[in-house]
C-alpha cells in the first residue's frame, strides 16, 4: 500500500517542469571526457538509488537518458533529455537517441550538466503519472485529494520526484482515450496531474526515492474509470 509520508533524501528542491518532458534537442554536446569527482554532486549515490529501487523490467530496457540540470531563466532545471551516446539532446520521437541504463549512468557521471537519469515512455507498455506539487516539503504530508487518488490505484511502484514535492507513479497498460494528458490545479491551486503512456512522446525522470515499493502493476478498471 502507499504510505502517507517519506524521508527526504536531499534531492534538489525545485519544481518539476512539464515542458522538460517534451521532445528536446541540445544545440551542442558537452565534452564528457574529464568526468566529475565521486561524491562532488551526490549524483553517484542518486544513480545507485535508481539502480537499487527502480523496477527491474524498465531498468533492463534500452530506454534511458540522462537529463540536463542547467537552470532555465526561471531558475528551474531544464531537465532536457540527453543522449548518453553523443551528449546531444535525446529526441523522444527517436528511441535510438536513448540507451541502456548503464550507458546513461556512465555518461551522466562524466557530464557536469547531469542532474539524474530518466526513461522513455514512448513506444513502451507503461503508464506514467506525475503528481505535481502535492507533497509538503516541510512535513512530508501528501495533499489529501492526491492521496485519495493514489489509494485508489493498484499497489505499484511510486517514487518521489526530483523536486521532492511531487510523486511519480508507474503502471502497465494504456490510458483511456478520453483521458487528458494534463490537469492543472487537479488537487487544488498550484498542483497538477500529468498522465502519459507509450502513445505519447514523453520521458520521465527517475529517482529511485521510494514512496511505495513493488512491481509495476497492471492498470485496472478502478484505476482508470
Amino acid at each position: 500500500r502507499v504510505r502517507q509520508g517519506f524521508s527526504r533524501r536531499g534531492h534538489r528542491n525545485q519544481p518539476e517542469s512539464a515542458a522538460a518532458k517534451e521532445e528536446a534537442v541540445v544545440s551542442e554536446p558537452h565534452d564528457t571526457t574529464d568526468g566529475i569527482e565521486q561524491g562532488e554532486t551526490g549524483l553517484p549515490d542518486s544513480l545507485e538509488l535508481v539502480r537499487t529501487n527502480f523496477p527491474a523490467e524498465i531498468l533492463a530496457t534500452p530506454t534511458w537518458c540522462y537529463w540536463d540540470s542547467t537552470p532555465r531563466n526561471d531558475g528551474r532545471p531544464s531537465k532536457m533529455p540527453i543522449d548518453p551516446a553523443t551528449g546531444f539532446g535525446a529526441k523522444t520521437s527517436d528511441p535510438s537517441t536513448f540507451g541502456t541504463f548503464d550507458a546513461a549512468c556512465d555518461a551522466a557521471l562524466k557530464d557536469p550538466r547531469a542532474g539524474g537519469v530518466g526513461c522513455l515512455l514512448a513506444g513502451q507498455p507503461w503508464i506514467g503519472m506525475d503528481f505535481d506539487h502535492v507533497v509538503d516539503l516541510e512535513t512530508g504530508e501528501v495533499n489529501s485529494e492526491a492521496l485519495a487518488l493514489l489509494e485508489r490505484l493498484s499497489p505499484t511502484y511510486v517514487e518521489v520526484s526530483p523536486s521532492c514535492d511531487g510523486l511519480h507513479v508507474f503502471l502497465k497498460g494504456q490510458k483511456p482515450d478520453d483521458w487528458i494528458n494534463q490537469a492543472k490545479d487537479a488537487f487544488g491551486p498550484g498542483t497538477g496531474l500529468e498522465v502519459y503512456d507509450g502513445t505519447d512522446k514523453r520521458y520521465f525522470t527517475a529517482t529511485g526515492d521510494l514512496w511505495a515499493n513493488g512491481p509495476i502493476a497492471a492498470a485496472t478498471v478502478t484505476d482508470i474509470e
